[in-house]
């Protein structure tokens, strides 16, 4: 059992014997000052964006000229360790230490800080980096965030002034290799998790895709459908555009201004492409309108199918249960008794790639309301329908209830991961020579 004692910080608490606590700025130099005068422009460099910084590793890094960049952006070296200061990549875990830079120099956004280990004490920047990761530090950190419009950054003033707990060197060294040894190992695990889930996702896919092409029957007659991307289907089956299946297809839309008084915690349920986190029903949106705010829109009946019709996510789908609205970004379908809405919406969720092809492009996808009412649908007998609606909703639910158990296993593996670095870079844990 290892010896503790007073750190003399209150949100520090005890720390072992032998270890200290230092200010930032004692140990490191943030946003070092860098003389580029002796670097030729046309020396080969790396651009590291914001979105190539993550989770401890540099992805994809853009090699271009110095000249391009040595006026606009944050210089670094191989060794300094780079962390995002803005809302919401720092919650993000943007943050990794610079390795393999070409030319051993690299360019980034003024939105990361560079913190280069000083050679006033020994320091490994691998322990470093571990503290910067652990959620004393992160907590702490976000509380003093500051700024307006969504782009609250931590000031340069608290990151030279924090207090740090600073083991000796040999077990600095020590921790950062246990941690990289067991973080790899979790890091692993979890990558192996996420292929399982990948792979059961597109299961899910092919099964969806089988039945509402196809039907349940595998030994039924097939005849072609004359629509080139849908190939052959059953004989007994149709093939209709979705303007002979509907009654309206409608666009969503918004309360003429943001007032609180359009809104209520308990009023008529108003979709948002933020909404479509669940398949093939969608029960909750997240903001919800008051009477007032629901004479401002179209409401939209029960039994609606919702069609993203804009932007990265366009072809999401879904099926509401009860009356609602939505947003200006979402197309709302109502069908015909001849069509299963459920059916619909299972055919549609697998035909994203098509409906990007019928979209029209300018700045952002957009699939309009005619070009909705244009998509062709293999159409089997109601009857049939109504089985391979059930069947799918049944087999999905199956699916869906693994899928959410190796996420729950995804959550654990991380906690457990977040927890570990938290206990041994605060000495909480004690690592084994």
């Amino acid at each position: 059992m290892r010896r503790m004692k007073d750190s003399g910080v209150p949100w520090i608490g005890e720390i072992p014997e032998g270890w200290e606590i230092k200010r930032l700025k004692s140990i490191c130099t943030i946003n070092p000052r860098v003389n580029i005068d002796n670097i030729n422009l046309e020396t080969e460099v790396s651009f590291l964006p914001m979105e190539n910084i993550k989770y401890g590793y540099l992805v994809d890094t853009i090699i271009k000229n110095f000249s391009e960049y040595c006026l606009s952006y944050n210089i670094f070296n191989d060794g300094d360790i780079l962390l995002a200061k803005v809302t919401p990549c720092f919650e993000n875990g943007n943050i990794a230490i610079a390795n393999n830079l070409k030319n051993c120099i690299g360019f980034g956004t003024s939105e990361i800080f560079v913190v280069r280990i000083s050679n006033t004490y020994n320091t490994d920047n691998r322990f470093l980096f571990y503290y910067f990761r652990n959620e004393l530090f992160r907590q702490r950190a976000i509380a003093t965030m500051s700024g307006t419009g969504g782009l609250k950054r931590i000031s340069p003033q608290f990151m030279r002034d924090e207090k740090i707990l600073f083991p000796p060197f040999p077990e600095q060294q020590h921790i950062a290799s246990y941690l990289d040894a067991k973080c790899t190992e979790i890091d692993r695990s979890m990558e192996l998790v996420r292929q399982s889930m990948d792979k059961l996702k597109a299961y899910k896919m092919s099964v969806i895709t089988e039945a509402v092409t196809k039907g349940l029957d595998p030994d039924v007659p097939m005849k072609d459908s004359g629509v080139p991307w849908i190939g052959q289907i059953p004989i007994a089956w149709k093939c209709m555009p979705l303007k002979r299946l509907v009654t309206n297809v409608k666009t969503g839309s918004t309360p003429k201004g943001a007032e609180e008084k359009y809104y209520a915690e308990d009023g008529l349920k108003w979709f948002t492409p933020a909404d479509f986190i669940t398949f093939p029903y969608i029960d909750n949106s997240i903001k919800k309108l008051s009477d007032l705010g629901a004479k401002e829109v179209k409401t939209f009946p029960q039994n609606s199918v919702l069609l993203i019709g804009i932007g990265a996510t366009m072809g999401k789908v879904a099926l509401v249960r009860c009356q609602c609205s939505a947003n200006q970004q979402i197309n709302c379908i109502q069908c015909k008794n001849d069509l299963l809405p459920l059916f619909l919406t299972f055919h549609l969720a697998t035909i994203t790639d098509y409906l990007f092809k019928c979209g029209k492009f300018n700045t952002l996808p957009i699939l309009n309301q005619e070009e909705t009412k244009d998509i062709y649908i293999p159409l089997p007998p109601l009857s049939e329908q109504h089985r391979i609606a059930s069947y799918l909703d049944t087999k999905c639910a199956e699916i869906d209830a693994i899928i959410a158990q190796k996420q729950e296993l995804l959550d654990k593996l991380a906690t457990y991961k977040k927890s570990l670095i938290f206990e041994c870079v605060t000495g909480k844990r004690e690592v084994a020579a």
